[in-house]
């Protein structure tokens, strides 16, 4: 029987440092009060960490197939409950079909 709680831990990880990459830099620069060329390059700071952060989120593997979970080029579908190649749901623990099976 497949066990997937490794994966999704590792997924809400992810999910976690990017909400917090988005939000907290933000807040903290406008707090700092910092104005010029430093605000300039915070702001700079902020984008990048968020845009690095959106890349390792979006680098998540199925724990099924192993295939990105959210993205199938040409497109990428970043709220998707089921994952795009396989289908297996987001958080499942175990393959739907394998429930009850031993």
């Amino acid at each position: 029987m497949s066990d997937y709680r490794k994966e999704w831990r590792s997924y809400r990880c992810r999910l976690r440092t990017t909400l917090g990459a988005w939000l907290i830099p933000p807040v903290i620069i406008y707090l700092s009060g910092v104005t010029g060329r430093l605000w300039m390059w915070l702001v700079a700071a902020w984008l990048l960490s968020f845009t690095g952060a959106m890349v390792w989120l979006y680098s998540f593997r199925c724990p099924r197939c192993k295939e990105w979970f959210f993205i199938q080029f040409p497109t990428n579908h970043p709220l998707a409950r089921v994952c795009v190649h396989c289908g297996l749901p987001k958080y499942a623990n175990s393959d739907p079909g394998e429930a009850g099976h031993k």
